[in-house]
């Protein structure tokens, strides 16, 4: 039946949107594109759906969008063929003859998907040209996206409109940010940083959006495009004095920019002629994206706060109305989250009290990490979507709970609760990092019940990932999965990456062992030889996203490698200087093995970087704007020093020219007895480089497989050896790991209780302001003699802090008192071994002090039944 619907749709008049997603299927897999029949039907719930059905060699794809006939084509051919395509490039071995599928039917279970953070148009997208854009614009057919962010080229329509209401240029250009830092720009956070761009960036911006917007439109999209949230140019009084401007509180650092009163009928005004001159010059979908108070606080006063409020939300959306009437205010519910302190809920319910139901939509930008419409009924009753967040900075460590991040949208689309949800997005701050969380969790809008990841997903994505079964990928990720995709660590990032100073031993030897064990499988996969299983394997073919993984892999266990030399080496200085020497030369031997390895992946380039920033300018001052720009934003991002190393990479160049400097400039200082610690000496360096443009260092392009077997057979076992020698780690017998950790309530963020019993030295328990209490229970009655404390250390800090045991939890006996400690801490923490074993169900430790600021935190808690020296 579907078939023969197919045959007759086909001999009808051609579907733009049917002929669009054609276009998307010969650009991913060419002339076979020819064997796929596609048909657009009616959707009859406003929720698209697609059916897929095959036999004879022919593929019959219906679906109620182009994009939802994409999505059913892909699941064809993930699933029968084998097929992926991923962002560093795609897997098509097609067989001879398309195989049979009995015809199935999917629906999506909400309106829409959506796509991107503002931050993406900053750490990814900022320099990309067409021919990425409509690779970009594939893979989202492809994987179901419907509702796309699209801000490119708004800054021509600005320029329009601040000219209309007499602003002079000058004025507008110190208003502009520099291409790297334009979605700050746009949510009001900075003016003027790196800029101003100049006018071929505006119109080449605006030529691009125009292709984008047509390209997104054509497949059933409907892009979400900016409006007007208040700010303006600083001196926007000097043309219009009657004006009332007011400023939010500044952000990270930088000066205060101005936005128009709400109350002020200018507000409306240039919401209006924003929207009316965007539609002129781009159309629309009436969507329209405002992020008012974006990180910054409002400033109204107490006494008629909750009616500013409301008046704030109805002068955004009155703005966007009368510019079209149609008009729905899109709003990332970040500010809900990041600044909870201030929006509570009568604050929340006042600002969207001044928007219609039905017209505003919230997308609740972190779920992954808090829900705010559980905590907020205001935002689950006005209209959101639920979106995993996942990446900060286009940060290229990996990382990513699979099956955390999956159960809880399942569990938000199965909850009786959850309101006017209206969608699934995924919201990263950057793309092109581990594909494998957006494969997942683009699959699972689709779905209404859970996955069982590692046991069925993931060996199904293995495989059409790489087009073919190997057993030895698959067992690459089984470590893989237990090493980095089953934990929740957003905010990790190596040491050897960041600005030195700190001790940090990195990642725990059990992570790194299963990093180990996965480079080995990943070698193993490109060989043929005859495994431990004593069956013939075939070598793994030629194979991009393959060879990608197995980078990426190299790369983080090279990292906890290098953290590792890095902090040999501090713990040896002074008393060891031949100790010091061997780590700090094997250091930078690490770094420079990272800078090879990066090297073989054009992705993985700062050279690819800055080539795609030049390429946007026209003269060769433009073009050295355009890669200060690019420098800029992946090292020190402002001038100041305060995001610092936020949006820093793992690529060829910019480790042997940027990272290494920084590190010799540390060495250098400790071997001379100066500061380790110098901000000011590091941002001058950091900076100095930025506004250089001078070719950085780069490793040469060496072929992948052949130079990761070489490291990984000079290499296995160094991460061991290392730890061995350092003598810090875990013996057997620890009672803690057992236990359960809490604490009296004043956990800072992302370092809750369970950390200190985690195993893993470079993580913590963190709670503010002191005195703090951490609790254990060991759940059931042990035997306890020897205790191991380790918190923070490496500048000179002590801490005072009593531990204490308890049969009942009712009372306690002190076991360590350190209340008058005034010894600094070391990598070695606070041992004892009690002169006979207590009794002892549960502990505590009563952090009362450190020395160098409110906050109080535990790397590390063990204890033992034995004496343990």
């Amino acid at each position: 039946m579907l078939a023969a619907l197919l045959m007759f749709a086909s001999s009808r008049t051609v579907d733009p949107q049917v002929e669009a997603a054609r276009g998307v299927l010969e650009r991913t897999i060419g002339l076979r594109a020819e064997h796929f029949e596609l048909a657009r039907s009616k959707s009859v719930t406003g929720k698209d759906s697609f059916s897929i059905e095959a036999h004879n060699g022919i593929v019959y794809v219906e679906g109620t969008s182009g994009v939802a006939i994409c999505r059913g084509a892909y699941e064809y051919l993930k699933e029968k063929c084998h097929v992926m395509v991923s962002w560093e490039g795609k897997t098509v071995r097609l067989p001879g003859v398309l195989p049979n599928l009995v015809r199935r039917t999917e629906s999506c279970p909400l309106e829409y998907r959506h796509y991107y953070n503002i931050c993406t148009f900053g750490y990814t997208t900022a320099f990309w040209g067409w021919s990425r854009w409509q690779q970009e614009i594939d893979w989202m057919a492809l994987h179901g996206i419907n509702m796309p962010l699209a801000l490119t080229g708004q800054d021509k329509v600005w320029q329009t409109v601040f000219r209309s209401l007499n602003v002079p240029d000058k004025s507008i250009n110190a208003f502009f940010s520099g291409p790297a830092f334009q979605p700050w720009h746009w949510m009001g956070n900075l003016n003027g940083h790196a800029g101003p761009p100049p006018q071929s960036w505006l119109d080449g911006q605006a030529k691009l959006q125009k292709l984008i917007l047509k390209r997104e439109r054509s497949l059933g999209m409907k892009p979400i495009v900016p409006g007007f949230s208040g700010f303006v140019p600083v001196d926007f009084a000097m043309t219009h004095p009657k004006v009332q401007l007011e400023s939010p509180t500044a952000w990270a650092g930088f000066e205060p920019t101005t936005f128009v009163d709400i109350r002020d009928p200018m507000f409306v005004e240039i919401g209006r002629r924003f929207v009316q001159e965007y539609r002129k010059e781009f159309g629309s979908d009436h969507f329209y994206l405002c992020d008012t108070f974006n990180e910054q606080n409002p400033q109204f006063p107490d006494a008629t706060k909750m009616a500013d409020l409301k008046s704030a939300g109805s002068a955004v959306y009155k703005g966007l109305r009368q510019g079209d009437s149609n008009a729905t205010w899109v709003m990332q519910g970040w500010l809900f989250f990041n600044e909870k302190d201030y929006w509570k809920a009568p604050e929340i319910e006042a600002l969207l009290s001044g928007v219609p139901d039905g017209k505003m939509i919230i997308l609740d930008l972190a779920c992954d990490q808090f829900e705010v419409w559980r905590a907020q009924p205001a935002v689950a009753r006005k209209g959101w979507i639920f979106n995993t967040l996942h990446n900060y900075g286009q940060n290229t460590g990996l990382g990513g709970d699979l099956q955390g991040m999956s159960d809880r949208q399942f569990a938000a689309l199965n909850d009786k609760s959850h309101g006017r949800m209206l969608g699934f997005g995924l919201t990263p701050e950057g793309i092109e990092q581990n594909p494998v969380v957006y494969e997942l969790m683009t699959d699972a809008m689709w779905r209404t019940e859970p996955f069982r990841v590692s046991q069925d997903w993931l060996p199904s994505y293995v495989t059409s990932r790489y087009g073919i079964y190997q057993p030895d990928a698959l067992e690459a990720w089984g470590s893989i999965y237990r090493a980095i995709y089953s934990k929740n660590v957003p905010w990790y990032r190596d040491g050897w990456r960041s600005r030195p100073g700190s001790l940090r031993r990195g990642r725990p030897l059990t992570q790194v062992l299963e990093l180990e064990r996965a480079v080995m499988d990943l070698v193993n996969a490109t060989l043929d030889f005859r495994s431990r299983r004593e069956n013939p394997l075939p070598a793994m073919p030629r194979n991009e996203l393959f060879d990608r993984d197995m980078v990426d892999v190299t790369k983080t266990w090279l990292g906890a490698i290098a953290d590792r030399h890095a902090y040999a080496a501090m713990q040896a200085w002074p008393d060891d200087k031949a100790t010091y020497l061997r780590h700090k030369d094997a250091f930078f031997r690490t770094l420079d093995d990272i800078d090879r390895v990066m090297a073989t992946r054009p992705e993985h380039r700062l050279t690819t970087w800055i080539a795609l920033a030049r390429s946007w300018g026209t003269t060769p001052a433009e073009k050295d704007l355009m890669e200060r720009n690019a420098r800029l934003q992946v090292t020190a991002w402002d001038t100041k020093g305060v995001l610092t190393d936020y949006a820093n990479k793992e690529w060829a160049g910019l480790t042997d020219d940027f990272i290494a400097r920084r590190w010799k400039k540390y060495f250098a200082d400790l071997e001379a007895n100066r500061p380790t610690v110098d901000p000011a000496g590091y941002l001058k360096l950091e900076l100095d480089w930025a506004n250089s443009t001078m070719r950085p260092e780069e490793s040469p392009v060496e072929e992948p497989r052949k130079l990761i077997a070489e490291i990984y057979a000079r290499r296995q076992g160094e991460a061991a050896k290392i730890e061995k020698e350092l003598g810090q780690e875990e013996p057997p017998g620890n009672l803690a790991r057992e236990g359960v950790a809490s604490d009296d309530g004043h956990t800072e963020a992302n370092a809750d209780p369970s950390k200190a019993i985690d195993g893993n030295l470079d993580s913590y328990w963190a709670a503010s302001p002191s005195p703090c209490t951490w609790d254990l229970d060991l759940k059931t009655v042990r035997a306890v003699q020897s205790l191991q404390v380790f918190t923070y250390y490496g500048d000179g800090r002590y801490y005072q802090y009593v531990v204490e045991t308890s049969v009942n939890g009712q009372e306690w006996k002190t076991a360590m008192d350190r209340s008058a400690n005034t010894t600094a801490a070391t990598a070695k923490g606070d041992r004892i071994i009690l002169p006979a074993p207590v009794q002892a169900r549960y502990m505590r430790v009563r952090m009362l002090k450190n020395s160098a600021n409110i906050g109080v935190h535990l790397l590390e808690v063990r204890v033992y039944a034995g004496p343990v020296k």
